[in-house]
Parts: C-alpha cells; structure tokens; sequence
C-alpha cells in the first residue's frame, strides 16, 4: 500500500507543482520533511521551526540547531589555522635574554644617577645699593659696617612700610640673614621680594630680585616654581650683569625639573664672551648632562670629549678638581658604548676603574663607599664588562666580572657583578662554577630587580644540573613580588612557556590538564605580557579545561591588546563563547551588534552578526534579523564564512516572501561554498532545497541546473537521488537514479519511512477519537 501510494506521489509531480497554492505549500512542507532526514543522516541534527501559529519562520530552520553548526563552521575555516599556528610557533626564550636584562638594569641605573643642585661659585648676586633714597641708602651703609640687624630694623619701620627703595633694601637684608635659616623663613624672604616688586618693578634691585627668588626656590627643592619665576624674564634679559646669572639660574631649575630642551636652547643663548671660566666649564657640563638625559648620546659623547679636552678650555686650571668627575666620566663612558665607540669606551672605564681614588662626587650617592672610593666605580665595573661583552672578549669580561664582585660584594650593585659574571662564564662555555659569596644573595621573596635577576639565573642553572623539582613554583614566587620591568618580563616569560609546554604534554598524552597547572596559570601569568602565540594558547586551554570565566577575561585581553584583525576578532568571538556558558551574564544581541560594528572584530564582525541576528529569530523578529544580516554582509564580506550566511539570508528573504533577492542570496552561496572541503555540508543541502523551491514556483532553472551538475557526483548516494528528484521538481533532466533489484533506493526509503509514520499518527488518532467521541476534531477531518 506504501509503494502504490508513493509510485502514485512521484508520477503526479509535475502536475502538483502547478496546482493551488494550497497545494504549493503542502509540497514545500513534504520535500521539506524528506530533505531534513537526509541532512539529520548527514550528521546535522536540525528540525524545522516550531512556532505557536503557522507563519513565515516556519520555513525556515531552527536557530537552536542551525547556530551552532555556524560556529563549528568558523572555528574550522577561522579559528582551526590560528590554533595550529599558535601551538607551533611559540619559540623556546632565547638564552641571551638574562645578559640583556642585566644590560638594562645597568643602563637604568646610570640615567638615574642625578646631580644634586648646584649653581657656579659666585652665581649668588651680591647686595645692590645703586639707586636707593635717603634712609635705604643709609641703612645699607650701616650694614657694610657690619650693622645688619640695626640695617633690617632701619628699613622695617611702619612709615616705610610703602617705600619702594626701604622695602627692596629690607627684602636683600632678609635675605642675607636667611642662609642659614628655615625653610618657613627662606619663603618669608620670597614673600618680601614680591611685596618690594609689586611698587617698583624699574629699579636695577628688581632684577636682583627675580633672580633670588628663583635661587630660593631651587635652593628649597622647588624645581618647577624655580624655572617659572624667571621664564618670563629671559626674553628681553634682564638688566646686567644680573641676565647671565638669570640664564645659570634657569638651565639648573630646566634640567632639574626634566625640562631638558629648555635648558639646552637657555644655554645656547649664553653670552659666552662674558663668562668666567667657573661658569663656563659649568655650562659645557651641563650641556653634555644634557644631550645625555635626551638620550643624544653622540652629541653627549662629543661634550664629554670636549670636557674632558684641557686644550678645548684654556682659561680653566688643570687642578685635579677641574678634570670631569666621575659621573661625567661613567656617563661619557656609557654615551661612547651607546654609540658603538667600544675602544674609546674601553679607555675612558678601564681609566676609571683603575684610578681607584676618592672622588668628590655631585651626585646623590654616598660620598665613598668602605674603600674610600667613589660609589660609581661597582657600575663603571659594570659597563667596562659589558664593552668587553660587546666586543666578544669573554675571557677578559669574566676576569673584570669576579674580579669587582670579589671588591664590592657588600655593594647594591653585587648582584648585577655576579649575574655578569655567571653570563660571561655561560658566554665562555663553562657553567660548573659559581663564584664565591653568590648563593648568599639569592632571595626569591625579594622586590629588588638585581636580586631576583640573580636568583632567577641561580635557578635555571639547578635545572642544568638536574637539581630543581619545584623550578615553576619558584619563578611564579619572584614574579609574583617583583616590580614591573625587564627583569619580571623575563620571569613571567620563562615560567609562561614552562607552563604552556607542560600544559601541551598533558593535552598530547593525558587528553587533559593538571589543575595545579591551571591554577598556576591564573594566578600568576599576565595575559597582558604574554606573546600573542602563548596567549591564545593558554586562552584555549582554560576554554578546553572548562574555566569560562578565565577564558573570557584572557579573551577580553587578546581583542584589546592584538593589533591584527584576525587575532583581535578571534579574542572578541571567544570572549562571547566564553560568556555564554559562564557564570558572568551572557553577552546581550545589543552587545554583539555593537561588537560586530565596531570594527574591532576584524574578520569575525560577520560571524558575530550572524549570532544578534539568530537572537532575534528567536524572538520571531524576521525583518530585524533581515536587515542585521544584510547591513553586516556588506560591511564586512569574510570570504571563509560568507557562503553560509548567503544561504542564511537566503532562507530568510524566502520566508518573508522575496523570492529575487531570496534567489541571488542562495545562487552565491552555494557558488562560494562549492570547494571539495564544503561541498558536502548540510549548509549547502539547506540552501538547494530553499532554491528548488522558488525555482519550481517561478521558473529559469538555468543556474541551479548547472549546481546540480556540478554537485551531482560529488554527494553521498542518498543526495545524488535526492538531486535527481530536486532537478525534476524544478524542471531540470537530470539522470535517473538506477537501484537494482536487491538494493532500494535510500531516498525512497526515507520516503517510505515518512509515510509510515504519518498513517500510524493517523490510526492513532483514530483510536483517540474512537475513545473520546466528544474530543475536538482539526477542520475537515470526517
């Protein structure tokens, strides 16, 4: 009875597919009922759409079912190729990494080394009694006579209190009693000097003025309000001879205050002619100081040269004073290795080093350290090992190394001395020896970068001997407590690939991962200091292990912090994953539009469109989901995942009854999807029957016929009789399917087993009746 019933369907399909539009839909329901037991046998479980009243989302397939072989779909075509790069190209630290931290930290702390605040000798302006009236002029005489107090009281009395020439007078007499005074007082002494400015700013003690009140400030520490006060007063100079001491003035508050090109171009305008030779040398020191701290190390290198030249300033003595001391020497030193000049660099340090004689420093160390030598020698050590270094002299390295760690081993530099001398041993070949006193400085629980550098190198070395069990946890110790800088970088790098590569031995052999690994990494690995490839390694490790909330925080990082498109939107397509199934509220179809038209998510924005617009067909808005996913096909066209979204949107126009735009949306989808990779994929099954459809009801089967002849002998055999029936519904000859006798068809099987089961639903609503004759029957039903 099946096999008549069915003979009698199939011979009758040319004139169903031009009967009523009644019958029109019913076809469209059958086919549509066959073609989803192919797709379920497929290996895609999809149903059609339930819905409370029949309706345009009817006809099209659930989003339940049809998202999440979309994102299967790109995590093969977009995510699958990252994954594999990532596991493959994460390189093992590179050895030299240790000697370029302890090069840094050396470099960092020679920029620090700062002058303490000094002017020239003589700088200080002497008292100016030249144009003051009647009293003023005789108090002044009277503290040349050694008078000052009685001078001060003269000029303080209440009648002079708005004497411009008094209250000049009595501001310089504050003055000169104040050197040794408070701070409270130096700032009365300011204070006294503005009061006489504000009624006569023309008298040649104005000058004078300004200039002292900008000496107060930069003797007080107040480095900024120093270059302030007379940062106005340069252009035009002030009166002479109080201009050149206003320039001094302002390069030292300048420099101090880091405003370096300001002092540079002051000292530019000095009046070179009318310097003494103090204030010369001064100038070409600062000069050079500065050139350094912009980091103009061949401009700096030249200054110090010239410094350091007698012959380039004759009028200064050749006192052992007067030669450059030894931060100029340390800094020209560093400036000439910056710049490649290893054998002037060689000479300046090797001069230095070896002098080994108390310098009078102006610097903010201490004077001399236990040898009565000047602290700076431990770090011209130190740049004379790495000039060595530069010049692939090992050997010599080594010996200048151990030999200052053994001299200052109680100095703040001795870790740096000993992890230079464990590199210029590693450099040499020879690993065997740790010099003496070394362990002793090892502290994992220290926040000193030279320390945690030492200990690190000590760590790394028990491994080489086979002597480390618990190596992780100890870098995870030191960084955890270390500041951010090169030398945590460095930690944080190496533990990040001992973690990661043990978590890829666990995944290849286990098929799962420790949970202290994983805790570790939680705790103690930054995803923001992470290389790109460890990142989205470790991302999908916490996505594999089941830590959600990790795994969209990691996520969040890698879209904020990446600049390629493809890994910027593979960490805003995780993030959204991740999300949904932790705990952290799901990311709303607001938040996925916004995502998608930011821009941010590069290749991705499509497929994240895609999703807001699966949640509105959830919530039966066809016309938003329509116009969500037309505005991101042309904006952001991905070639990988085009083709299914073109199917998607072809589904949709056909249910809002737009059979043109219905037509090309499916015709170039399944043309983007016919590669060998997906031509067999349930998205492309989908979008043939949707277009079989409107071609059956309008015609012009012309590019369907050349896609069914294209995809005819590359489909399983339940599709290629499926094909065949589509192309006859549609008008198209293709070949008949031949089952023998002793094999049916599996296509007219699943047609059997449809029609099976709906006479079986019909006997048992038979009997249902028969049970309850007052139940309600469906229209038309006997």
């Amino acid at each position: 009875m099946h096999c008549r019933g069915l003979h009698s369907w199939w011979s009758n399909r040319d004139r169903d597919s031009t009967s009523s539009p009644a019958r029109q839909q019913h076809w469209r329901r059958r086919v549509g009922r066959f073609v989803w037991l192919g797709i379920a046998a497929s290996g895609l479980s999809i149903r059609p759409a339930a819905a409370a009243t029949p309706g345009p989302l009817d006809e099209i397939s659930d989003p339940d079912v049809w998202q999440p072989h979309f994102e299967s779909w790109v995590e093969r075509f977009l995510i699958a190729r990252e994954l594999v790069n990532a596991r493959e190209s994460s390189p093992r630290p590179d050895p030299n990494a240790t000697y370029r931290a302890v090069v840094e930290l050396t470099e960092l702390k020679v920029r620090q080394l700062r002058r303490e605040t000094s002017l020239p000798d003589g700088s200080r302006p002497r008292l100016a009694a030249r144009g003051l009236d009647a009293q003023a002029l005789s108090a002044a005489r009277r503290y040349v006579k050694g008078e000052q107090r009685e001078a001060l009281a003269d000029v303080s009395t209440p009648e002079l209190a708005r004497d411009s020439s008094s209250l000049h007078l009595r501001a310089q007499l504050l003055d000169e009693l104040s050197t040794d005074a408070s701070s409270a007082e130096k700032l009365a002494t300011i204070q006294a000097y503005r009061i006489a400015l504000s009624f006569d700013r023309s008298r040649i003690q104005a000058a004078r003025a300004r200039v002292r009140i900008a000496q107060i400030y930069l003797d007080l520490g107040f480095n900024r309000e120093a270059a302030a006060a007379l940062e106005r007063h340069l252009e035009p100079a002030l009166d002479r001879p109080y201009d050149v001491d206003a320039l001094l003035t302002y390069i030292e508050a300048a420099a101090q205050s880091r405003q370096y090109q300001a002092a540079l171009a002051a000292i530019e305008n000095l009046p070179s002619e009318r310097l003494r030779a103090d204030q010369a040398r001064w100038a070409m020191r600062r000069k050079a100081d500065l050139h350094f701290l912009l980091e103009q190390f061949p401009e700096a290198a030249s200054a110090y040269a010239t410094l350091a030249d007698p012959a380039a300033t004759p009028e200064a003595t050749t006192r052992d004073s007067e030669r450059p001391d030894v931060l100029s020497e340390l800094r020209n030193g560093f400036a000439l290795l910056k710049t490649n000049q290893l054998e002037q660099a060689r000479q300046t340090l090797r001069r230095i080093a070896l002098r080994r004689t108390p310098q009078n420093t102006p610097t903010n160390e201490e004077a001399s350290d236990a040898h009565g030598e000047s602290p700076l020698l431990p770090l011209v050590n130190l740049l004379w090992a790495q000039v060595e270094a530069e010049s692939e002299r090992y050997d010599t390295m080594d010996s200048i190394a151990k030999q200052a760690l053994a001299r200052y081993l109680t100095t703040k530099e001795a870790p740096l001395l000993a992890t230079t001398a464990l590199e210029a041993q590693r450099l040499k070949g020879d690993t065997r020896r740790i010099p003496e006193g070394v362990p002793e400085l090892v502290d994992l629980e220290t926040r000193d970068p030279a320390i945690g550098l030492l200990s690190f190198r000590l760590e790394l070395l028990k491994e080489e001997r086979g002597e480390d069990q618990e190596l992780i946890q100890n870098l995870a110790a030191l960084s955890r407590r270390l500041p951010q800088g090169p030398v945590q970088a460095l930690i944080h790098d190496e533990m990040a690939y001992r973690l990661l590569e043990r978590v890829r031995l666990e995944l290849s052999h286990a098929g799962s991962i420790d949970k202290a690994l994983l805790d570790i990494m939680e705790s103690d690995l930054s995803a923001r200091q992470m290389n790109e490839n460890g990142l989205l390694f470790a991302l999908e490790a916490f996505r594999e292990a089941g830590r959600m909330q990790s795994c969209a925080r990691w996520a969040r990082a890698l879209r904020e912090r990446e600049v390629r498109p493809v890994r910027r939107g593979l960490g805003a397509w995780r993030e959204v994953q991740c999300r949904r199934f932790s705990e952290e509220e799901p990311v709303s179809r607001q938040e996925l539009t916004e995502i998608a038209d930011s821009g941010t998510a590069g290749p991705f924005s499509l497929a994240l469109a895609a999703l807001a617009g699966e949640e509105l067909l959830r919530e039966s808005e066809l016309e938003s989901a329509i116009r969500i996913y037309e505005r991101a096909l042309e904006s952001f066209p991905e070639p990988q995942i085009v083709g299914p979204v073109l199917i998607r949107l072809g589904e949709l126009h056909a249910a809002a009854s737009r059979e043109g735009l219905s037509r090309r949306r499916l015709e170039r989808g399944l043309g983007v999807t016919g590669a060998a990779a997906t031509v067999t994929d349930p998205f492309r099954k989908v979008g043939y029957l949707a277009l079989t459809d409107i071609v059956s009801e309008r015609g012009d089967p012309q590019r369907l016929a050349q896609l069914l002849e294209l995809d005819l002998k590359r489909q399983d055999s339940w599709w290629e009789s499926a094909f065949v029936f589509l192309g006859q519904r549609a008008g198209i000859p293709l070949a008949t399917p031949k089952p023998d006798g002793s094999q049916v068809d599996p296509f007219l099987l699943g047609m059997l087993a449809l029609d099976e089961g709906k006479e079986l639903r019909a006997r048992l609503k038979e009997i249902v009746d028969r049970a309850d004759p007052g139940s309600p029957t469906e229209p038309g039903t006997p």
